[in-house]
């Protein structure tokens, strides 16, 4: 790989940003450990290309026969020399020439690549952070034996203020998704294959607006809320508004491409028929309103609450406009023989 001087990836981006992407891009951002290379082995398996910005900077110190130990200095200095955004700037060209419509992008670590990112590929780029603890990340680290990783806590901790001061802990904070890894790896690999399926499925033009919510109460954190909603629905846009009582109600919107997952789940769980008598109770003209079971939620399950002022933490309310809902209705939940769909709708 032979180095590109500046005025040309000033160049290149001038010109990309005149065309009108196709492709989209998701990128994930965290701190070292968290779980951006397993997230991406995953993107891979599902077929998803995958961009890891680190093998720029290891490209780099091939080049320039530096020990891969060395790696972070050598990315320090190249930021330098070179802007902020240059590892960014790097991955551009090699994002351009693959031949698909979904690219993911492993390893943002600073505001100046996300805007570097968002110059070339506009609303087509979405940025996840995916977050853990730094117990979590620690035991991680230590376990995958990498050659420039850090031997001990206090080179882990060196590690993460040299990645702070960066710029990551701003690119994390004004991700458009979070994904939480404190928990098992199974539920992990879930959540981030539900994120896949979102962005799989937005081929389709926008033909409905979706709208999923919920109180935070005192005894639950913003995080554990807004992880209930996106098992079920991924890669909604969130945003948060207090309340008259004082609580926050985390809202998250989206479209058609945000409820693949629910679709799914309805067929997984063989619950179609009850879900199309509850739809059908409930709707109006141009909207669909329903609530689900918070709780039952976290772990990735429907459950309709028979009496929604008992339940202990709240529900999630969903509701979905369309022109045309009754097609929405029958796309998620067509009418069925022996509790299996009796036929399938493109919607």
């Amino acid at each position: 790989m032979h180095p590109i001087s500046t005025s040309h990836w000033v160049k290149f981006i001038g010109l990309a940003s005149i065309f009108q992407y196709t492709v989209k891009i998701i990128a994930f951002v965290g701190m070292p450990g968290a779980g951006k290379g397993e997230a991406s082995r995953i993107a891979r398996d599902l077929g998803v290309s995958v961009v890891n910005m680190g093998d720029v900077i290891r490209e780099e110190a091939k080049r320039v026969g530096v020990d891969m130990a060395e790696a972070g200095n050598l990315a320090t200095e190249l930021r330098v020399r070179e802007g902020a955004d240059v590892v960014a700037r790097r991955s551009i060209p090699i994002i351009e020439e693959l031949d698909t419509t979904l690219v993911l992008v492993d390893g943002i670590r600073s505001i100046d690549e996300v805007e570097a990112f968002k110059e070339a590929f506009g609303d087509n780029f979405t940025l996840v952070a995916i977050e853990a603890s730094f117990k979590e990340r620690l035991d991680r680290i230590k376990a995958r034996k990498r050659a420039d990783d850090p031997v001990d806590e206090s080179g882990f901790l060196s590690r993460d203020e040299r990645e702070l001061g960066w710029g990551i802990g701003r690119a994390v904070k004004d991700a458009d998704i979070t994904i939480e890894n404190n928990r098992s790896i199974k539920e992990f690999h879930e959540r981030v294959k539900n994120l896949m399926d979102s962005f799989c499925s937005t081929e389709r033009g926008t033909k409905l607006k979706l709208t999923v919510s919920a109180l935070v109460y005192p005894t639950e954190t913003k995080e554990l809320v807004r992880g209930a909603i996106e098992t079920l629905f991924p890669g909604l846009h969130f945003e948060e508004t207090m309340e008259k009582r004082g609580l926050c109600r985390i809202a998250g919107h989206g479209d058609e491409s945000n409820l693949m997952v629910f679709h799914r789940r309805l067929r997984e769980e063989r619950i179609l028929t009850a879900v199309r008598a509850v739809f059908e109770k409930v709707h109006d003209d141009d909207f669909l309103e329903f609530m689900l079971n918070k709780q039952a939620a976290t772990v990735g399950v429907i459950s309709f609450p028979a009496d929604t002022e008992r339940e202990p933490l709240g529900t999630i309310k969903v509701m979905i406009e369309a022109d045309e809902l009754e097609s929405v209705i029958d796309w998620l939940a067509p009418l069925t023989t022996d509790r299996r769909p009796a036929f399938e709708i493109e919607f």
